[in-house]
Order: C-alpha cells, then structure tokens, then sequence
C-alpha cells in the first residue's frame, strides 16, 4: 500500500468512526468538556480537518501525479493548515466574509505551494500544476469548514443574545433632553 493510500484511509477511519458514534448519540461535545472545553475541541476538529483536507489535496496533487515524498506532502499540510487557519479563519472570514476568505485560501495556498515548492521540488511544471489543483482541491473543502464556522459563530451570538436580554417585550428606549427656552438674543 503506498503512503497516500494509508493516509486517506486512516483519515477515512477516522471520520467513519466520528460519524457513527454521532448517529449512535454517543457524541456529546459540551457534555463531556463542558464548554470551554466544546470551544476547544471545536477548534482541533477543525485543524484536524483541515489537515486532512490539505494531505490528501497534496497526496493527489503532488503524490499521484507527480513524485513527491511523505516528507512533502506532510510539511506542505503542516504549512498551509497553519497559515490557512492563521489568516483565513481567525482574521479574513470574521472581518471580511465567506467570499473573500475562499479567495484569500486559495491565494495563499497557491503562493506558499509556489514559494517552497521551488525549494523542495525539482520541475516546474510540477509545482506550477500541483499548486493549482492543491489549490482548488483545498478550497473547494474551505467551503465546509467556513460553512461550519459561520453556523458555530452565529449560534453562539443567538445564545448571547438570549441570554443578555431580560424580556426584549418590555425593554423601552427613554430619551432625556434638556429643552431650552428661545431668548431675547434671538430677536
């Protein structure tokens, strides 16, 4: 078995496993690590996704049509998980949206593929066509994990906003002002 056949399937036994014991009811996030502990684990899950996302975009990108080692294809992951998660997910989606952080994704890992391709692969046609089918395998899988965030943040912010509010019925505005009687300057 080649090495990227043993990483996709130990990643394909991995979200296997997750999903059945969520169809079995045997995931409970909060309850177990309550929520700080949630928060936590919600942020490896998505590293781990993403991770697994970008190995096996490199996998095919780099491995099945190219010559690329196990080496490659884990710190290309390693650097592009990093980053993308870095300025795509904690500084572009929250400021700027969904679109432009795709965008800035598939940019950023285009540019960093490019760069350090240069270094450790030997063609350029290799890094030239690695870099854009990685590129576009890695974005198309941002759309889910942004979509997961997205959803995450926005019930978050109605749980906030529940609890913040006594009974949003009864909550009048009163408007204070001083009036001011015209004067003889005025005249």
């Amino acid at each position: 078995m080649r090495d990227t056949e043993q990483v996709v399937y130990f990643f394909e036994k991995i979200a296997y496993e997750a999903a059945e014991q969520k169809m079995n009811g045997n995931l409970h996030i909060d309850k177990c690590y309550g929520k700080r502990g949630g928060i936590l684990l919600n942020k490896t899950l998505i590293l781990i996704l993403k991770l697994a996302s970008a190995m096996i975009a490199f996998a095919l990108a780099l491995d099945l049509f190219f010559d690329a080692t196990f080496a490659d294809i884990l710190s290309f992951s390693i650097l592009v998980t990093a980053m993308s998660y870095l300025f795509g997910d904690r500084i572009i989606l929250p400021r700027l949206g969904n679109k432009n952080a795709l965008i800035a994704d598939f940019f950023l890992v285009y540019a960093s593929v490019w760069v350090f391709g240069s270094v450790l692969l030997n063609s350029y046609l290799q890094i030239a066509w690695g870099s854009i089918i990685s590129a576009g395998i890695i974005t198309l899988s941002e759309v889910f994990v942004h979509r997961f965030l997205v959803n995450k943040r926005e019930s978050s912010q109605e749980k906030e906003s529940r609890q913040s509010a006594i009974n949003p019925r009864l909550s009048y505005g009163m408007e204070m002002a001083e009036e001011r009687e015209p004067t003889k300057d005025w005249e």
